[in-house]
């Protein structure tokens, strides 16, 4: 990538071809099909921020170490809303907390772009998902929450394309919490970004199932899990996506 960043420099010509939207799309196929997966993993030494890129092999062998660009007047912690096609979303706290900050950071070139805001006020607990829509050829990232009163809020979606936010009119999963504060991070998989969430029971337990947001389609669907999965609203558990859809638990009697 780096090389290819240079060859711009040649002439109009092969600057052009570089960045013709089909070059980079084949560029990235043949990337991801003859490269071993990598793994990117965050850590703090020394009270400094350090992310780092892992072959995801029997050794863990390191493959490279990032050097985090600095994001400006930002505070606490900045993870990670999701990654996809080797982009990184990562959200920006301010100091007021009163707008959701995102950046789209391309470790590869060293380059990023910072979002417009999207105001946090109305969200009480929210979730977030990044992903590639393949049938527009665009990146987009989806906001979905509820507020106070424990209601669903229609969702934001950013498109990369068109650069701005956009509320998405869609029929909302009423009938299921979602456990933002235990699967934050909404995988990737088959167009679609999916999260944990939860039904009351008259009983008290609560009944789950992984919901999910087509990027495409834009509209929810949910998957259910076994009956036997069951537990209180708080449990600690969470969804990964590795290929496809995983689901780790704990705090569970069942197995």
């Amino acid at each position: 990538m780096k090389s290819l960043v240079k060859f711009r420099s040649v002439s109009k010509t092969w600057n052009s071809l570089i960045c013709d939207p089909s070059f980079i799309l084949t560029h990235l196929q043949s990337s991801l099909s003859n490269k071993t997966p990598l793994l990117l993993i965050r850590g703090n030494k020394n009270g400094k921020l350090n992310y780092c890129l892992h072959y995801d092999n029997d050794g863990f062998d390191n493959f490279k170490q990032l050097r985090f660009p600095h994001f400006g007047n930002v505070t606490g912690n900045i993870p990670v809303a999701g990654s996809c096609n080797g982009l990184i979303f990562v959200q920006l706290y301010s100091l007021d907390y009163e707008d959701l900050k995102f950046v789209l950071w391309n470790p590869s070139v060293q380059r990023y772009i910072s979002l417009p805001p999207v105001t946090r006020i109305e969200f009480m607990f929210y979730n977030v998902g990044f992903g590639f829509d393949l049938r527009t050829n665009d990146y987009k990232l989806v906001v979905v929450g509820v507020d106070k009163g424990d209601s669903w809020i229609q969702p934001y979606m950013f498109s990369l394309n068109e650069n701005c936010w956009k509320r998405v009119t869609t029929t909302l999963p009423t009938n299921y919490s979602h456990l933002s504060a235990r699967s934050w991070i909404a995988p990737f998989v088959n167009g679609a970004v999916h999260w944990l969430g939860y039904q009351k029971r008259n009983s008290g337990e609560c009944s789950y199932a992984i919901l999910g947001f087509d990027l495409s389609a834009k509209g929810f669907f949910h998957i259910n899990l076994p009956e036997s999965f069951t537990g209180p609203g708080d449990l600690s558990s969470r969804i990964m996506g590795y290929g496809n859809l995983a689901l780790q638990c704990s705090g569970i009697s069942e197995s």
